[in-house]
């Protein structure tokens, strides 16, 4: 039960400090000797599973959850867990049937409820998204998965234009974690959008923008979106050149960001293009 927790302590650990490659084989190293004390502990082969999935090593990732789901059916971590998999992969639909088979099995699941939300929001079904997103706000004792689905939130309002919302959400998301990376990139982006038709007001608020945007890649060096918010603001302020170079950084680290799922990058790489482009 010790080395258990402290493989998942160290699994976790590599996903929000986003050393993922150190921390990922110290989760696995662990989790192998449970195994070798309980060859059929499923939920050891499920931390092997995410372990690999926070590097990015998606067949073998795959290998461990399905393991874990063959030695224990009512695993609904790891079956939500394996659906993000697919989501990451770009198989939406596949992701999708395995969400709602863990849903199945726990209606209440944090992971389940927002990733679900997710992929039905890049589908663009916000309505039901914000159902189960807001779901998982209301039921999870988890501070980073509420910070999560606040994101999501934000994200939506952001969508419909709604800045003063969008705002809220995503200051909501660094009050329960503040180190989420995405969020304080988000609220910078949100930022510059309010103000970026105001010349007074951005010559005032730039420097906040920025320190959101900085502190985000102190935290996350491959978030990519900020990098997308801080080309943004170089070209505004007519800095062309120092934004041409952070935008193809942004190009370079997309592939490395685990923040995102493939069609989310492919989405976020024609958005880079299209300023690059234009510069």
């Amino acid at each position: 039960e010790a080395l258990l927790a402290s493989a998942i302590a160290w699994a976790q650990r590599g996903s929000l400090e986003f050393k993922e490659a150190e921390y990922g084989v110290k989760a696995i190293e662990l989790a192998n000797q449970v195994l070798a004390i309980d060859p059929n502990n499923a939920e050891a082969y499920r931390i092997i599973g995410y372990a690999n999935e926070i590097q990015n090593n998606f067949d073998k990732a795959l290998e461990a959850y399905d393991r874990s789901i063959y030695l224990d059916g009512n695993q609904a971590l790891a079956i939500s867990h394996k659906g993000h998999v697919y989501d990451l992969l770009g198989e939406s639909d596949n992701a999708r049937s395995f969400y709602e088979q863990a849903l199945s099995i726990n209606p209440l699941l944090s992971h389940s409820l927002i990733n679900y939300g997710k992929s039905l929001l890049l589908d663009g079904d916000v309505g039901n998204a914000s159902i189960y997103i807001n779901r998982a706000i209301e039921t999870s004792t988890n501070i980073r998965l509420r910070a999560e689905a606040e994101q999501l939130l934000g994200a939506i309002e952001l969508g419909k234009g709604d800045f003063t919302n969008a705002k809220t959400h995503f200051s909501n998301a660094i009050r329960f974690d503040e180190n989420f990376a995405l969020a304080l990139a988000s609220l910078a982006e949100v930022q510059y959008l309010t103000i970026a038709d105001d010349e007074d007001k951005f010559s005032e608020n730039v420097l906040l923008i920025f320190k959101n945007v900085e502190h985000a890649t102190q935290i996350n060096p491959n978030q990519t979106m900020a990098y997308l918010v801080a080309g943004k603001k170089l070209l505004l302020i007519g800095d062309k050149k120092q934004a041409a170079a952070v935008l193809e950084k942004a190009l370079e680290i997309s592939d490395t960001d685990i923040t995102l799922g493939k069609n989310e990058k492919e989405g976020i790489k024609g958005e880079i293009n299209r300023v690059i482009k234009n510069i």
